[in-house]
Parts: C-alpha cells; structure tokens; sequence
C-alpha cells in the first residue's frame, strides 16, 4: 500500500465506445489498492479545457485519494478538449496507460445501437442486474455503415495519440476479458504494480455475442458485408467466462 504522503501511480484508460470501459474500470476500483474513476471529463465538456487540465492535474496527483497504489481513470479521446495538455500532463507524471479495444467493430457497432435502446429504457448505457435481455431489432443497413466507419476513424485517430505519448503501455482487447476475465485483468494489475487478485466489474453483457438473435434483419446485415472481412466478424461467437458489458 501506499504512503498516505505520497499519491499513488498515475494512470489512464483510453477507449472506445462499447468496448467494455466500464466493466474493467469497475473491476480494477474493486481492488483495495487502486482507485479507478469513471468518464468525469464527460461532465465537465461545459466548463472548459482548463477545469478539465485542473481535475485531472488533482486527480492523477493524489489530491482525492492518498491511499492506494495506482490512482486512475477512463475517457475517450473525443471527451478530451485539449488533447496536448492532457500528453504533457502524462508525459510529466510518467503515467502509465491502457488502450482497451475491441477486435471486432462489428459487434461494437451492434452494441452501439442496444446501449442506445438500453438507454431509452433504462437511462443508464450499461445493464445491471437483474437485467432482462432486450428484444431483437432491425438495424438501418445505411446508418450502420456510417457508424462503422465513425469506428473505424476513431481506433485509428486513438491508436495514433496513445502511441504518440510514448509512455509505458499495456493493450488490452474487449474479447480477451470476455473469454478469460481473470488473466487479463491480472495482466493490467501487474502493469499497474498491485497484486493480481479476483476481480470483476458490476455491469452485465446488454448484446448477445450471437448477433442473430440480437438483429431482427441479420441476413440483410449478413449480405451488406458479403464478401468482406467483417462478414466474419457478424459470424463470430466467442464463449465467455462471465457476464459482462
């Protein structure tokens, strides 16, 4: 544990969109030693570039938790008003960062539209339990498209920044939690120098991994991308070792 004088390792998650942010930042807060916050740059967009420089200048330095190991949060690049002040900031710290992605776009796009049907019904973008599976849907074949290539941009554009700062580094794929939670989780608590221990978020998978039975229209989906890599990928079901998002 660490000195309560001292604050603890600096480090941040990036991430996309449904590709299981909240079930490894729940995980890892569940550690005694490590202190992980959710997407507070979301709320702060409002107030400006410098309130948020200033939250995480206190965050990452200790200033609302002295007592842990690893101090640390998730954002997405694109809540990020001023992207090179928070690489300083990093850079200055030696801050170590997880890129957390998720292999197949396809199933993040799926998952995309059930978290917005989830939040109609919900409010909440994640799905807790008990939960109850939703209904299959039809997908827009156009919009859907759209979204992936909104996907794809944006694993390039986070892919670039991430290795750009040149700070220690662990990558870490949505489906290797999903099909072996414990080994990947003990992988980032032994980059973040705290000790591997069983460890699982609160939130729920919301999207079946077998998207037949989660789009309504899959065989239109299925012939859109005939013939491409991504066919493969509206195939794919992998087998979990848990429940998760």
């Amino acid at each position: 544990m660490t000195s309560l004088l001292n604050p603890g390792r600096p480090f941040l998650i990036f991430f996309q969109g449904r590709s299981g942010s909240t079930y490894l930042s729940e995980a890892l807060d569940s550690h005694p030693d490590v202190r992980c916050e959710i997407e507070r740059l979301v709320g702060l967009r409002k107030s400006g570039a410098e309130e948020q420089m200033n939250w995480i200048r206190g965050f990452l330095a200790g200033s609302e938790d002295r007592g842990v190991s690893a101090i640390g949060f998730k954002t997405k690049l694109d809540d990020v008003l001023d992207p090179q002040a928070l690489a300083d900031v990093l850079k200055r710290l030696n801050a170590r960062i997880i890129l957390l992605s998720r292999l197949n776009v396809v199933k993040m796009v799926v998952s995309w539209f059930n978290s917005e049907r989830l939040f109609d019904l919900t409010g909440d973008w994640n799905q807790y339990p008990p939960a109850a599976a939703l209904e299959p849907f039809e997908i827009d074949l156009e919009k859907f498209d759209r979204r992936l290539g909104l996907v794809l941009h944006g694993k390039s554009r986070l892919d670039a920044y991430v290795h750009s700062l040149d700070l220690p580094l662990i990558q870490v794929c949505y489906e290797d939690i999903l099909t072996n939670r414990q080994r990947t989780i003990g992988r980032v608590c032994e980059f973040l120098d705290v000790e591997p221990m069983p460890l699982k978020g609160q939130c729920v998978k919301s999207t079946n991994d077998n998207l037949r039975k989660v789009v309504a229209n899959f065989d239109l989906l299925h012939r859109f991308y005939e013939g491409t890599h991504y066919q493969q990928m509206l195939e794919e079901v992998l087998v979990a070792d848990s429940s998760h998002s």
